[in-house]
């Protein structure tokens, strides 16, 4: 059962690893959620970058810039013994950067403070295969001294290719597309659907700024209208829409284009140049055409709104075909998603906030040619959305492809119709809404009598979790059921103590197959 402060009185160490770069950001999201839920102070360590270090993380025992950044994920089309091996084309720099980082773990003492720190639950984020060697690490680390090992958890995109040989070293998945798994044993991972941080965060934006809907936006959970989903936020980007374009002097005819930068000096150099360019050539070209009347592909039609973390003094000193505004911070993100028409961003959580505000949006995947032709070989496509659909809605341009000329061609498309808007909509509608965790039944009842509110205008809301909050909670149970685990059995005992403890953490894993979707 969740819960949002733990009873048991006492102090702990979480280890947290995260298996790139760019995970460390969600590392900081979940220890500071730790922090917040638990009622007794945390200590954290394990490997972390910079933000896990300000959230909390009080030890690195490895350099996360060693690790690969967005490393490829493989989950359609493939043999996973094929793309283990150190020998695979892409792969093999994966497994090598993560043998680094295992050395490293070795070198500082990880292992050695694991009998000094004692801790209470194992979390990874990200990078399976670093994953996979860590935890048959440890578990030889725990058998081999007759110990009892913590909860082992894992945090990551895709559960379907979890197979139950894998309950040896892992014992919880937290994953964030909504897809299940199809297979001939009817077997799930034992995993907790914890929904998309992103689309999260613009839905509680737009619910706390309707005066119907804020009461049902709340700390840990949000109340979705499942079934009309799509309209209710359509109608609250509407009233965004025309705020923020009034306070921004933005006429409601203009065409405003979106770009989200990201986050490195790199990225935000390489993605200003592609858009200036792209911009210039769309307009270059489809004024003079004939194929878009002159007057409607005129600069002085056209707003672009740009959004960067911490860069707002640099990028309004830069200079662009049309009317620029920089927006700050999250919320005025948030908003300027709901006022645009078109948005161009790179693939990530960025594409997610569009999605969630109903945003038309062409997806910058700037892979390698190695990553981009496996990524095609075997994925087909590469964003979370597309994956959880199993096809295509926003456009993704990876590679080779990308170029002004080939962004200008998806403007023009995106300009010239906007109707796409809604064909975007459709293709994503169920999806949207299952973004949020649904509330289970077993908490249902435990809802307080202030979170039983009236619905307005005859809408059917469903609680559902943040995903911090659900995240954090099921971890905080598992750190909790070790906590009532007896510590130092007798080896004869240790498997069945161990046992008792995951029966608590995983309450409804099944033991009979699972109905498969029919074909």
């Amino acid at each position: 059962m969740m819960h949002t402060k733990l009873t048991r009185q006492f102090s702990t160490t979480v280890a947290v690893l995260a298996g790139n770069k760019s995970q460390d950001i969600i590392g900081a999201r979940i220890i500071r959620s730790l922090q917040k839920l638990s009622k007794e102070k945390l200590v954290f360590v394990g490997v972390g970058g910079e933000e896990m270090r300000k959230a909390g993380l009080e030890k690195s025992y490895g350099d996360i810039n060693t690790f690969v950044d967005k490393p490829f994920m493989a989950y359609k089309n493939f043999l996973r013994a094929h793309v283990e091996q150190p020998f695979h084309p892409l792969m093999a720099k994966y497994h090598w950067q993560n043998r680094k980082v295992l050395q490293q773990l070795d070198k500082s003492g990880f292992y050695d403070d694991i009998g000094r720190l004692k801790p209470s639950l194992f979390l990874t984020i990200g990078n399976e295969y670093f994953m996979v060697k860590l935890y048959q690490a440890l578990h030889a680390v725990y058998r081999d001294n007759d110990t009892l090992k913590p909860p082992m958890f894992y945090y990551d995109r895709l559960v379907i290719h979890q197979k139950k040989a894998y309950e040896d070293y892992l014992d919880h998945f937290l994953y964030t597309i909504p897809r299940e798994p199809i297979n001939w044993e009817y077997y799930k991972f034992p995993s907790t659907y914890v929904g998309s941080y992103a689309a999260g965060r613009v839905v509680d934006y737009l619910y706390r700024n309707s005066e119907k809907l804020r009461p049902f936006a709340q700390d840990n959970k949000i109340y979705i209208a499942k079934e009309s989903h799509a309209q209710v936020i359509e109608n609250l980007v509407n009233q965004e829409r025309s705020r923020f374009r009034e306070k921004r002097g933005i006429h409601e005819t203009a065409t405003v284009i979106y770009a989200n930068l990201g986050q490195s000096d790199k990225e935000i150099n390489w993605f200003v140049d592609l858009v200036r360019k792209s911009i210039n050539e769309f307009l270059a070209r489809y004024s003079k055409s004939g194929d878009i009347p002159a007057r409607l592909v005129s600069p002085e039609n056209f707003v672009l709104v740009l959004a960067s973390g911490g860069k707002a003094e640099h990028l309004r000193s830069l200079q662009f075909p049309v009317k620029t505004v920089v927006v700050e911070g999250d919320n005025d993100r948030f908003s300027a998603i709901a006022a645009s028409d078109i948005g161009i961003v790179p693939n990530g959580e960025l594409v997610e906030e569009c999605a969630a505000a109903q945003l038309p949006t062409m997806i910058i995947d700037n892979l390698s040619h190695i990553h981009s032709y496996y990524m095609l070989l075997y994925n087909s496509f590469n964003n979370d959305l597309n994956i959880a659909i199993k096809g295509e809605g926003y456009p993704e341009i990876t590679n080779g492809e990308i170029s002004p000329y080939k962004v200008s061609i998806v403007l023009k498309q995106f300009f010239e119709n906007p109707k796409l808007k809604f064909t975007f909509i459709q293709r994503y509608e169920k999806l949207m809404s299952n973004l949020h965790p649904e509330v289970t039944d077993q908490l249902r009842s435990s809802e307080s009598e202030k979170n039983q509110l009236d619905a307005p205008d005859g809408l059917s809301l469903t609680p559902c979790y943040h995903t911090n909050y659900l995240a954090a909670s099921k971890i905080l149970e598992a750190v909790e059921a070790y906590a009532g685990s007896e510590k130092n059995p007798a080896a004869t005992k240790i498997d069945s103590v161990r046992s008792q403890m995951l029966s608590q953490i995983n309450p409804d894993k099944n033991t009979e197959p699972v109905a498969q979707p029919a074909i």
